[in-house]
């Protein structure tokens, strides 16, 4: 009988990073391991084009539509 397959899904503010740890441990013990980022998180993300003017203008990055707003999986 086959071990069961995980898909590691990790929470907010973090990325598939997360799981580095874990996954060697279960694939030592015979399980297959999928690790993932998510549409629109960490390496997968947009950042507004206001976040990197300098210095910051607070004004335009707090009205600034995400550029991960229609993001969908």
């Amino acid at each position: 009988m086959s071990k069961p397959a995980f898909v590691l899904v990790y929470g907010a503010g973090h990325s598939y990073h997360t799981w580095d740890a874990l996954v060697p441990v279960l694939e030592a013990d015979g399980h297959a391991v999928e690790t993932l980022d998510l549409p629109g998180a960490k390496a997968n993300a947009a950042m507004p084009n206001a976040f990197n003017q300098r210095p910051i203008d607070l004004a335009a990055f707090a009205t600034e539509p995400s550029p991960n707003g229609g993001v969908t999986s």
